[in-house]
């Protein structure tokens, strides 16, 4: 069962639910490795507690509008009072939608089905099904935090021609929830929104974001975060050696440190249950592993982070990349994003290649053919590979 760390971004936490609270959209911002989906995992479980219903969305997986808004509606069935709104949300389509012949709602998310006559006309019902639940969700008696992971990556994945319309509905979403004071939005970014927005001329798509950005824990944060991590797997770690592994780790930022202690906890302590610095120095030498047991640790991460249907791709692009004794270029990769990826495939496919080969470099930094490569990923990630 999924268990988010408890140490760290107390301040952060409670800026986010002030402004929740007071009717603020959030967005909370950080690099890859700064633990935002975790704080999201503890925004959603302490919820109740603060008299607020979440629902919770995973907008990386969604590849367009319609496949958003049925998280929507996933996300939603999973709140437990919302079984009435749901209900209603349900009832509304049905009487709304023009040859609409079924609607159901799972936890697989919404599914509608129309009449033979009416296909290719339902492309735009997106809008009204997210329109349709918002309004539903008002009779709750408690307000509603909606909670939307990786939402960058989702704008990221939509054509151009589809950005702004997408944008200007997400912002009467946003309105509608203001307005009836029921619902405020929470989503993660790993760059500020209102420029990403303005780098492709969508002005005004978004309104009045409250920023909470997340910066790396501080070295005494680190240190007790260290601490808790191991102690969950029965291990003693010194004030002074949890120093030398974080100064060894050469970041603080929560998914690094939770990767360390990880990897910790399945080498046998040299004594006893108390971590010593060689035990610390051993995991370094675990971390960089030859490439057939790296390479597959990695797809495996990427796998759950953007879909299965990528692992083959990016296990055939890091072979690539491990063959080479200087590292590929930019045009090199271009070509391999295309043809095992393909032109059209979302960019969050190559992002979770580059974000996964630079978490894994700053742990083991010893695999310079890596490094080289990064640099590459990073520049295709800006074309249109």
């Amino acid at each position: 069962m999924y268990r988010p760390f408890v140490v760290g971004y107390t301040q952060e936490i409670a800026e986010i639910w002030a402004a929740l609270s007071s009717g603020r959209d959030v967005a909370l911002h950080g690099p890859r490795g700064s633990g935002k989906t975790t704080l999201l995992y503890r925004i959603r479980d302490g919820a109740a507690e603060r008299r607020f219903a979440a629902a919770f969305i995973n907008a990386g997986v969604a590849r367009n509008p319609s496949e958003f808004v049925s998280g929507l509606y996933k996300a939603a069935k999973a709140i437990p009072s919302a079984e009435v709104a749901i209900k209603e949300a349900t009832r509304k389509l049905k009487s709304g939608l023009a040859g609409i012949a079924a609607v159901e709602v799972s936890l697989s998310g919404l599914k509608l089905e129309f009449d033979k006559e009416a296909k290719g006309r339902q492309e735009g019902d997106w809008k009204v099904a997210g329109e349709v639940l918002l309004s539903s969700l008002e009779s709750l008696k408690s307000n509603t935090v909606i909670i939307v992971d990786d939402f960058d990556c989702f704008l990221e994945s939509l054509e151009q021609s589809a950005l702004p319309e997408f944008l200007s509905w997400f912002r009467a979403m946003c309105e509608i929830g203001r307005q009836s004071n029921s619902a405020s939005w929470l989503f993660t970014s790993n760059h500020r929104l209102h420029q990403y927005v303005l780098e492709h001329s969508s002005r005004n798509a978004l309104h009045d974001l409250y920023y909470v950005e997340l910066r790396p824990f501080d070295e005494s944060t680190a240190g007790d975060f260290l601490y808790t991590a191991l102690a969950s797997s029965g291990l003693e770690v010194q004030e002074d050696d949890r120093l030398y592994a974080i100064k060894r780790l050469g970041t603080t930022y929560p998914y690094f440190l939770q990767a360390f202690a990880h990897t910790l906890s399945r080498i046998a302590p040299t004594g006893a249950n108390i971590v010593t610095r060689a035990d610390i120095d051993a995991v370094f030498e675990r971390l960089a592993l030859d490439t057939s047991t790296f390479i597959p640790r990695i797809t495996a991460i990427v796998s759950s982070q953007v879909g299965p249907q990528y692992s083959d791709a990016t296990m055939q692009i890091l072979k690539e990349i491990s063959k080479s004794e200087t590292g590929l270029t930019k045009e090199q990769v271009d070509k391999l994003l295309k043809s095992e990826l393909g032109s059209k495939a979302p960019k969050r496919a190559a992002a979770a290649v580059l974000s996964t080969l630079v978490a894994e470099h700053i742990l083991s930094k010893q695999d310079d053919r890596f490094t080289v490569a990064i640099g590459p990923l990073r520049e295709s990630l800006r074309g249109d590979a």
